[in-house]
Order: C-alpha cells, then sequence, then structure tokens
C-alpha cells in the first residue's frame, strides 16, 4: 500500500515497517500424524525430511529420564494432550525441528523398539493400538524465511521455560560473525585441538561432547576480538548484545583472534615438550578452561611484550604440571595437596572473568614467581578451574 509523502505521520509508519520486516517470521500451523513424523526422520539427522539443525541442543532424554519417554508414548496413545513441534521450512521437503526434538526422536525410538512402553515394544502391541499410536495427530508449526538471527532468537524464546545452558545460547547463533569466527579460528583449528589432548571439538548435535566447550571457545574470541581479556567470559549475558556483530571489533577481520589462540597453542607445546610424557591428554584438556591459564596468559599477551608472555606463561604451564605430578607420587593420601602455583591462579567465579579479577590473578602469579608466596594453604580448596 503506497502512503502519500505529504502524511507524515503516514511515511514515518511506513519506513517502520520496513526497517522491522526482517523481525518478522511467516508461520503456518498444521498437523501432523505420528506415522507421517517417524516416517520424515532418520537417526542420522540430516538425510530425512526432519533435520537436527546445528543450534538445537544436544540429547538430553537420557537413561535417567526414561519416564518422559515412556510418558510421550503414555500421552500419545491415551490421548493426552501434548506440545507441538516447530519446524524451519529450509526447502521442499525439508525441515529444520526447531522445537520438539526430543518428542519426534522418541516416536521414532519407540517405533522402531529401541525402549519399552508398559513393558511392551511397539511391534508386541496389539494391532489396534498400534493404529491409535499412528494415527494420532500432533500440532506442528512451520515458519519459513527467518534471517538465522531471528532463528536463534526464537529458539531462546522457546526453552525460556527450560533452563539453557550458555553454551545452548551461544551455539544458537552460530550464523553470527562472533560464532562464526569460533567456527573457523578455535572449532575448525586442528592445532589447537592436539595442544589440548585430542580434544573432541565438533559442537554438532551427533558428536560427542564439542558442544558444551563452546561458551570457553567463544570468551576467547570475545576477548581477544575485543582487546580485552576482561571480557573473556562465558557468560552468554553479559555478552548477548554484541554477539550478533562480534563485539567491538569484527572478529573475522580482527587477527588477535588468530594471533591470540596461535599464541597460547606455541605455551602449551612448549611446555609439553619440556615436562614430557606426565602431560598425558587428560592432564592437557584441564587447559581448555579460559579461567585457569588461558584468560591470564592472554591479558598479558595483549597488552605487553608478547615473546616475553609465551616464555613467562610457559614456565607457568610447566610449573602447574610437574607439582601435581609431584603431589600425585607422594605417599600421604590423607592430605589434599593443591599445587602451589594452581593457588596463585586462584580466584572466584573464574569462568566469568573481569578486569579486577584477572589483575588480582596477575598479582599473585607474580608474587608467587617472585617470593613463593601463595594466597592460601597447601591444602586449601582453589576454584581458578571452575566447571564451564
Amino acid at each position: 500500500m503506497k502512503i502519500s509523502k505529504t502524511d507524515s505521520v503516514g511515511n514515518n509508519y511506513l519506513f517502520f515497517i520496513e526497517s522491522k520486516m526482517t523481525d518478522y517470521i511467516d508461520i503456518d500451523e498444521t498437523t501432523w500424524t505420528v506415522k507421517e513424523i517417524v516416517a520424515g526422520f532418520n537417526p542420522d539427522y540430516t538425510s530425512g525430511v526432519l533435520v537436527i539443525p546445528d543450534g538445537q541442543r544436544q540429547w538430553a532424554w537420557t537413561n535417567a529420564k526414561k519416564n518422559q519417554k515412556e510418558n510421550l508414548i503414555d500421552s500419545i496413545i491415551r490421548g493426552y494432550p501434548i506440545p507441538g513441534c516447530i519446524l524451519n521450512k529450509r526447502e521442499q521437503f525439508k525441515f529444520d525441528i526447531y522445537d520438539g526434538r526430543h518428542r519426534i526422536e522418541t516416536l521414532y525410538k519407540f517405533k522402531n523398539d529401541e525402549f519399552k512402553w508398559n513393558n511392551m515394544l511397539y511391534s508386541e502391541l496389539d494391532a489396534p493400538t498400534q493404529e491409535r499410536f499412528n494415527k494420532r495427530k500432533i500440532a506442528m508449526t512451520i515458519v519459513e524465511n527467518p534471517l538465522p538471527s531471528v532463528l536463534g532468537e526464537a529458539f531462546i524464546r522457546i526453552n525460556s521455560g527450560t533452563p539453557l545452558k550458555d553454551y545452548d545460547m551461544f551455539w544458537s547463533k552460530n550464523q553470527t560473525p562472533l560464532m562464526l569466527s569460533v567456527n573457523t579460528n578455535i572449532i575448525q583449528n586442528s592445532r589447537l585441538a592436539t595442544a589440548l589432548g585430542n580434544l573432541e571439538m565438533d559442537p554438532k548435535p551427533a558428536k560427542g561432547t564439542g558442544r558444551k566447550f563452546i561458551a570457553n571457545w567463544v570468551a576467547l574470541v570475545y576477548g581477544l576480538a575485543t582487546k580485552d581479556a576482561g571480557n573473556i567470559t562465558t557468560s552468554y549475558f553479559r555478552i548477548s548484545t554484541d554477539v550478533d556483530r562480534g563485539g567491538l571489533n569484527n572478529p573475522a577481520s580482527n587477527p588477535e583472534v588468530k594471533d591470540g589462540i596461535d599464541a597460547y597453542c606455541t605455551v602449551l607445546e612448549n611446555a609439553w615438550d619440556a615436562v614430557g610424557d606426565i602431560a598425558t591428554n587428560t592432564v592437557k584438556r584441564s587447559f581448555k578452561k579460559v579461567g585457569y591459564v588461558a584468560a591470564f596468559f592472554l591479558a598479558e599477551w595483549l597488552s605487553g611484550d608478547k615473546a616475553a608472555a609465551i616464555k613467562k606463561w610457559t614456565d607457568v604451564v610447566v610449573q602447574l604440571v610437574t607439582q601435581a605430578d609431584e603431589i600425585k607420587k607422594e605417599k600421604d593420601k590423607l592430605k589434599k595437596k593443591v599445587p602451589k602455583m594452581k593457588m596463585a591462579l586462584s580466584v572466584t567465579g573464574a569462568q566469568n572473568l573481569t578486569s579486577g579479577k584477572i589483575s588480582k590473578v596477575l598479582a599473585q602469579v607474580n608474587r608467587y614467581l617472585e617470593t613463593g608466596d601463595t594466597p592460601f594453604s597447601e591444602t586449601a580448596t582453589c576454584d581458578s578451574d571452575d566447571e564451564e
């Protein structure tokens, strides 16, 4: 509809509508039978009509939550109401599952005799019950033509009633500049994976455990992209406003990101060469956590003599590993000692760092290197490597 140019209110309104149209999603609300849903799903997640996108979180209905699967089948057969599913129409006969992945996969698993309902496999049900199961209709909301960032926001809102991990929220925005930089500089970085003990980096739903490290990798890239180690945080909400545009500088064109990750690899590789066989893959993997060593090294690498920072923090890693190995060899197992260097690196909330926390740790490390003093006793509990 055309608005007269002389109508200033209309012009402003038309401009508003045009500028916001990319935030809208076209939807089609329909129903599919269980038979249609199962026929469209393939357990490889990619070759069926129904596809699990990269942004979806991993399978969470484990054996410990067996009752969730059985309750869903019970509700289907008894005719109880169940939530619908949300699909993104990628192309003709190809839909990304954006909500309902667990329900859809559970229907597939039950029909293929992968678990029991009422102590019976699907193949053991009588014909009327099988027919009731297959003909049950499920509400399906199909969305079309959304921007990736809008889909990511929709995913977060859909799951607002279920606690999402920071890595789920970051990965739901996996097509944004920041996340593309994470993919290029870290997830696809074989050198870093090797330096971290052949760590599984692949975040795809059908693969290992790589997804849960995403927030860790975002923290490194964001801190380096903004040239501020105080921004090395695994908290989605602290940097969510910058996720789409990638922070103060676009990570894709920021050399500090690649150079910083390469420098951390050099620190680890030099340390492993120095300590030899005691650097097992398990030991190496502990250095993936940003609040253990990486953030503090990168703080000095960003702000000072880069070669000196690499040399200093190689020594820090060597001391961490050798001290832990010496404690492990002690016969007295009654006292659980903590490596002195680890105590020097200790700070509360190490996975959600600030400039103040980093300054505190750097002062502790420097004091220990100069005098041997640590902020805690050898049997103290430190949280410098809190779980992300």
